[in-house]
């Protein structure tokens, strides 16, 4: 973790000494949001592209036509409007 970069986050904290010091933390991971609600999608993890990059490809998404990208109510309208030839 190098602690100039931007994926840490530096806190002051007191230490029982009464000495000020500088601490770094892992920023958090937003929650994988809807394309077009922003409801948050259940299924998709999130968290450093470290830990991402080494899970496979079957864990990073839900399995199915917009899977990982819109929630299941946004892909049924989608799919819908495919089938009757409303979008091109």
């Amino acid at each position: 973790m190098r602690k100039k970069s931007g994926n840490v986050k530096r806190i002051h904290r007191k230490t029982p000494g009464n000495r000020t010091t500088l601490i770094y933390k892992r920023k958090r991971h937003g929650k994988a949001v809807c394309a077009v609600c922003s409801a948050k999608l259940p299924g998709v993890p999130t968290g450093p592209k470290s830990l991402m990059r080494n899970l496979p490809k079957s864990k990073k998404r839900v399995n199915r036509k917009y899977g990982g990208c819109l929630c299941s109510r946004c892909m049924r309208v989608q799919v819908t409007k495919e089938v009757r030839g409303i979008l091109s």
